[in-house]
């Protein structure tokens, strides 16, 4: 199976990570900036944006690529930790090893 990588924002917690899905927190107010980078690094591995829905404080973004979907869920209400999941569909997710907890 193919396999998604993603690198994490600096200063994520809490990471829960397997192959289908990978969740994290963030300090508040930073999740926005996160998934811009995450959309980035997903549209350079030849994923396609499908569809956003939410706004600033809580939705979905959504990426496929042949028969792989990716789903980012995110919220961020800025008075809790920021919080950011991306579920996978036809492809393995690889959290990349860059950085330590």
């Amino acid at each position: 199976m193919s396999k998604a990588t993603v690198s994490l924002p600096p200063g994520a917690q809490d990471v829960q990570a397997d192959k289908s899905e990978i969740e994290f927190k963030l300090a508040t107010g930073k999740a926005k900036s996160a998934l811009d980078a995450i959309s980035k690094q997903l549209t350079a591995a030849g994923f396609k944006a499908a569809e956003r829905v939410g706004n600033d404080m809580a939705g979905q973004l959504s990426f496929t690529k042949d028969e792989q979907r990716l789903t980012v869920q995110y919220i961020d209400p800025g008075f809790i930790p920021a919080q950011i999941t991306i579920s996978a569909s036809g492809v393995e997710l690889e959290r990349a090893t860059a950085e330590k907890e």
